[in-house]
């Protein structure tokens, strides 16, 4: 008897109600355009696809990010982090109001350091009963201290699992996610 590991996704709920969140950041890194990604993905008809699929789609807007010419470096072990965590503690916020709604959470973004604030508000919203599968090139789980290039978009990883600076690890709750 061969065993079916795929039959859950047969009787997995479909998405009935999702929100569309931008968070247009790209100060995380040193390359630009990141933050050009929600714009572009609503422009190639993201909308309309997930309405065609069924889902009641609540576009709510970018969440405002700073950009290079209006923010500060700051400490280069932690490039940008000032600018980062004042885009993330309202996305993370946001992102716990709309679980909470009853609404799925479809975030565009953005380079990687916004999952800190994506992960932190889904895990407020679900008391921390959540379970992540990070699949990426890389680790993203540097920290402040061993990071070569400071660049915040290679440690959200570690921030939601309780490592690096205080203010990341601590974002919208305490300790890790």
């Amino acid at each position: 008897m061969a065993l079916d590991h795929l039959s859950f996704l047969e009787k997995s709920p479909r998405i009935a109600k999702a929100s569309l969140i931008g968070v247009p950041l790209d100060l995380g890194k040193d390359n630009i355009g990141t933050d050009a990604g929600p714009k572009k993905l609503r422009e190639l008809g993201m909308v309309k696809s997930l309405t065609d699929a069924g889902v009641d789609v609540l576009d709510q807007g970018d969440v405002p990010a700073a950009t290079r010419s209006a923010a500060e470096i700051g400490d280069a072990r932690l490039k940008y982090l000032t600018a980062i965590l004042d885009t993330l503690r309202p996305t993370a916020a946001l992102v716990e109001k709309e679980i909470r709604q009853g609404r799925t959470p479809i975030v565009l973004g953005g380079d990687h350091s916004i999952a800190v604030g994506t992960i932190s508000g889904a895990s407020a919203a679900c008391d921390g009963d959540i379970g992540v599968i990070w699949i990426d090139a890389h680790g993203d789980i540097n920290t402040h201290e061993i990071s070569l290039s400071g660049n915040i978009h290679g440690m959200p990883l570690a921030a939601v699992l309780g490592m690096g600076h205080t203010d990341f690890v601590n974002l919208h709750q305490p300790g890790a996610k």
